[in-house]
């Protein structure tokens, strides 16, 4: 598994940037084989709304590289594992405008969300972010929207899905069945 975050610019997926991400490689029982973290410097300026959620600032990613600079790397460390994400539908797509903008194609051959795996668990929970999940489950996640600490609690959730016999990439939430349970309360 390659368990992936990022922290960006803002939340369009097609002209933001990514300014800082974290990756953690686990092995198919969830232990760690592999970490990855990186400063990024964007080709805009990071607004002030961006960093007010992540706390960083053009001044932090100033002598950072760009993302060009480390995408072959990032690429290599990808490799033909299972990506996971807690929001698999913003942080791919994210990761894959860099790496187009970089002259890379990135798709990987399966994908896990543990947004969608905790939505399929939890159900009936009043939310699924990460933070509220990681409360839930006595899991720690110091300082949110890090990327190395929002990667950390992502790879705990991927390892309590593991650990219920779950393979998380064979997880498709059916989006109509939970909203109508979510909505009837059984």
């Amino acid at each position: 598994y390659a368990v992936f975050d990022c922290e960006t610019t803002g939340t369009d997926t097609t002209r933001d940037e990514i300014v800082s991400l974290a990756l953690i490689q686990l092995d198919p029982d969830g232990a760690e084989t592999g970490r990855y973290t990186r400063l990024v410097r964007p080709t805009r300026e990071i607004p002030a709304e961006a960093t007010a959620v992540h706390g960083i600032s053009a001044a932090d990613v100033a002598d950072a590289p760009s993302f060009a600079d480390i995408a072959g790397e990032l690429r290599e460390r990808l490799g033909d594992s299972v990506f996971v994400a807690h929001n698999v539908g913003f942080d791919l797509p994210m990761l894959q405008h860099a790496f187009e903008r970089a002259d890379i194609d990135y798709a990987p051959r399966e994908t896990a969300c543990t947004l969608e795996a905790f939505r399929l668990l939890e159900p009936l929970a009043d939310n699924h972010r990460l933070q509220s999940i990681c409360e839930r489950r006595d899991i720690a996640l110091e300082g949110a929207h890090e990327a190395l600490s929002d990667v950390l609690a992502t790879a705990e959730l991927l390892r309590v899905v593991l650990g219920e016999g779950i393979a998380p990439e064979t997880i498709a939430l059916d989006i109509s069945a939970y909203m109508r349970l979510r909505s009837r309360g059984d």
